[in-house]
C-alpha cells in the first residue's frame, strides 16, 4: 500500500470515529421516537421513553392567551429528574410520570418535546397529546447543532 493510501485510510478512519457519537445519538433518538404511537396514554409514553436529556412540556390556550409548561432534565446514568422552574428533583420515573400527569391534567391539548444530545447535535421530536392525555400526533424529528 502506498503512503498516500495509508494516509487516506487514517484520515477517513478518524473522520468516521469523530462522527460516531452523532450517528449513534441520532439512531438512539430515532429508536425512542418509534416507541411512541397514536393512541398511547401519557403514562405509556413517559414510561417507554428513556435516556432523553431534556423534556419541554407545555400547553397554550389561544382564547385566554394562556401558556404554561415546564422543563425537565434527566440526569445521565439514572432516574433523576430535575425541574428548575419548580426547584424540584424527582428520584424515579414513576414520580416523574405522576408530576407530568398533575401538571397537564387541565382539559387542554398539550405537547412534550424530547431532546437527545449527541455531541454538539440535538435530536428532538415532539409528541402531541389531546385534552384527555392520549397521543394524537408525532411529528418528524428535528436535528439541530
Amino acid at each position: 500500500m502506498s503512503r498516500s493510501t495509508k494516509l487516506s485510510l487514517v484520515f477517513f478512519g478518524l473522520l468516521f470515529l469523530g462522527s460516531l457519537p452523532m450517528l449513534t445519538g441520532r439512531l438512539r433518538a430515532h429508536y425512542e421516537q418509534h416507541k411512541v404511537s397514536i393512541g398511547m396514554t401519557l403514562p405509556m409514553v413517559f414510561s417507554a421513553l428513556d435516556q432523553w436529556n431534556l423534556c419541554i412540556t407545555s400547553y397554550s390556550d389561544e382564547h385566554k392567551q394562556e401558556f404554561a409548561g415546564f422543563n425537565a432534565l434527566e440526569e445521565p446514568g439514572g432516574e433523576l429528574y430535575r425541574m428548575p422552574k419548580y426547584h424540584k428533583t424527582l428520584t424515579s420515573k414513576a414520580e416523574f410520570v405522576q408530576f407530568v400527569s398533575e401538571q397537564m391534567n387541565n382539559g387542554k391539548a398539550w405537547g412534550s418535546q424530547f431532546t437527545y444530545y449527541a455531541g454538539s447535535v440535538r435530536n428532538t421530536f415532539r409528541v402531541d397529546f389531546d385534552a384527555g392525555g392520549k397521543v394524537i400526533h408525532v411529528p418528524e424529528m428535528a436535528v439541530r447543532p
